[in-house]
């Protein structure tokens, strides 16, 4: 090899190297980072109060000529007293905005209860459009392998109430169902789409 290849083969592998590097960094931040930081929190808590914490510590000592221990102790008291004030106001806010929400929680299901009406009137059209076959098959589908059953379902309805063998009940939106049952119709008989 001459030695223009020589060095452009170590351009290479020194990226390969680098980016290698790089993704294992990125690996190591991503899954153990995460891990590891959670048993040195209170240290990464204390080193970053000492940080805050110093500067004042040095202004007591200089400026207002206190000795280094009172004024740390005063530093760390005055700290801790910030962190109960703070975690009072969050704490405070936390509960008037979950207090609201509770209270707003019926206007917010009028509303979505307005919503899926307005979207039944609208499905109400393109459920008319379905096959009368495909109408069968709603109202009468059973699935076995859940042992769910499905019954009295008529055109036009946009929810079915399924019960199951503990006689637990839910409510469902057709139109995923229609949809299926319509489409695998189609799909069968090879024939258009209505639409």
């Amino acid at each position: 090899m001459d030695g223009e290849g020589r060095t452009s083969l170590k351009t290479y592998l020194k990226v390969l190297v680098n980016l290698g590097i790089i993704l294992l960094l990125l690996l190591f931040c991503i899954f153990v980072l995460p891990r590891i930081i959670i048993y040195f929190m209170p240290f990464v808590i204390g080193w970053i109060i000492a940080l805050i914490a110093s500067p004042l510590v040095r202004f007591f000592e200089k400026k207002l000529k206190i000795r280094r221990k009172a004024g740390s102790a005063f530093v760390i008291i005055a700290v801790i007293a910030l962190v109960i004030l703070a975690g009072y106001f969050v704490g405070s806010k936390l509960i008037t905005e979950t207090v609201d929400f509770v209270a707003e929680i019926p206007e917010m299901w009028q509303g979505t209860q307005q919503d899926f009406d307005e979207i039944a009137v609208k499905l109400e059209g393109i459920t008319r459009l379905l096959p009368i076959d495909i109408s069968d098959k709603i109202a009468t589908a059973t699935v076995k392998d859940a042992k769910l059953t499905i019954k009295g379902v008529k055109v036009g309805s946009t929810t079915i109430t399924i019960t199951d063998k503990n006689k637990k009940t839910a409510t469902v939106v057709v139109t995923v169902t229609c949809a299926i049952l319509y489409f695998d119709s189609v799909l069968k008989n090879n024939t258009h789409s209505p639409f």
